[in-house]
């Protein structure tokens, strides 16, 4: 039989990449202590399960205490992993466990003519390294979203359906998507009458009130820019009210999108377009995760794999004093799921963010600005490029 055994980590990919690559009949799942408070033998097991896996699979737990004991360790290897299953071959995936344990684990099995050891680099996750021979070999193989998140006891919260609706009505408004990209880094850019407290709470209790026909009272939309103005109205259907307002009816939907929700629909659409040439996987907009064990949802505004790696876009608009708040938002988003590869980025359309600049840098999140948001409307690919660090051709 064909055994892989899998030293059970915060690495994930290595360990999910190696079961789909080597296609063993069965996986030893070796995992410590510290690894079974985590959950990481059940969140591996579903992960594998939305990989379609099925492979079957056994938890070997070392005792307490064992993890960093070299001498136990390989005592402990012989008995539980050569001797039980001395006719079988072997496929040893050393990435993950202490050093002492992935050292014992090579020691018990060198010379055995039936193992073949294997290594993950995490700076290049497309390759596996076959250990002895030094050989490079290409996966070949992206992990989908669903099961990077299962891995790190996570799962899709949100109806799947209604993220493809919202996916349908972001490309029917493309173009009105486009000319608020183009136009947001202008000082006076402006759709909602800034500082007026009492428009800002009638759209916040409207946003939340799934109504479909909603009157606009008027001074409460008031695009600044006559291209903006000119486009929305003619989106939405609305006509001019006193003092260069827009007035009519729009839907708890419309405002969304007018408060905001069209800057995660630009960023959605622009990747989209160019999603071949970035390798951009299971790119989706507004999609909902929650742990396994409760019910706390995050939002994704935007999120997609690369290179196995998950990516978290946060967009938001709005006042300077918040981006601070939504900085440290996104960070604790991708710090909950404890993913040793994701990246976040914080995409913002307001002025003056040294201070969340600097906030974000310290979050280990990349801010893109109102000025980076226009240049992508206009020369997308120019922002891209230097964004997944690909080189202009």
């Amino acid at each position: 039989m064909r055994t892989l055994i899998c030293l059970l980590s915060d690495q994930l990919v290595p360990n999910l990449l190696s079961c789909k690559i080597l296609n063993p009949e069965q996986v030893l799942l070796i995992e410590t202590e510290q690894m079974k408070k985590k959950m990481a033998s059940r969140n591996f097991s579903e992960a594998l399960k939305c990989m379609g896996g099925t492979i079957s699979s056994s938890i070997v737990e070392i005792p307490a205490g064992m993890d960093n004991d070299f001498p136990s360790l390989k005592n402990f290897f012989r008995e539980q992993l050569l001797e039980p299953y001395a006719k079988d071959s072997f496929f040893l995936n050393l990435t993950g466990g202490t050093k002492p344990m992935s050292i014992a684990l090579y020691d018990t099995f060198q010379g055995i003519k039936e193992a073949k050891f294997f290594y993950f680099d995490v700076q290049h996750p497309n390759e596996i390294i076959d250990f002895l021979e030094n050989k490079r070999i290409s996966t070949g193989y992206e992990i989908p979203m669903q099961a990077f998140l299962a891995g790190y006891g996570f799962m899709f919260a949100k109806d799947m359906n209604k993220v493809g609706i919202a996916e349908s009505f972001a490309r029917k408004r493309q173009k009105t998507t486009l000319i608020l990209a183009e136009h947001c880094a202008q000082p006076k850019f402006n759709i909602w009458p800034k500082g007026d407290k009492a428009a800002w709470a009638w759209r916040q209790k409207m946003m939340d009130s799934h109504k479909k026909q909603i009157e606009v009272p008027p001074g409460y939309l008031t695009p600044t820019i006559p291209e903006v103005r000119e486009e929305i109205a003619k989106q939405f259907r609305l006509q001019d009210g006193p003092n260069e307002c827009l007035v009519g009816t729009l839907s708890c939907w419309d405002i969304q999108y007018l408060d905001g929700g069209w800057l995660e629909e630009f960023i959605w659409l622009t990747l989209k377009k160019f999603n071949k040439k970035y390798g951009l996987k299971d790119l989706h907009l507004g999609i909902e995760v929650k742990p396994f064990d409760n019910n706390t949802r995050n939002e994704l505004d935007v999120s997609f794999m690369r290179n196995n790696m998950l990516y978290v876009m946060e967009c938001k608009t709005g006042f300077q004093e918040k981006m601070q708040e939504n900085a440290y938002k996104i960070f604790a988003v991708t710090q909950q799921l404890k993913a040793l590869r994701t990246k976040a980025y914080l995409i913002a359309n307001s002025a003056n963010l040294e201070k969340v600049r600097e906030r974000a840098a310290l979050h280990q999140t990349t801010l893109i600005d109102a000025d980076q948001i226009a240049q992508m409307a206009k020369d997308p690919e120019a922002v891209l490029n230097k964004l997944f660090q690909v080189s202009q051709k």
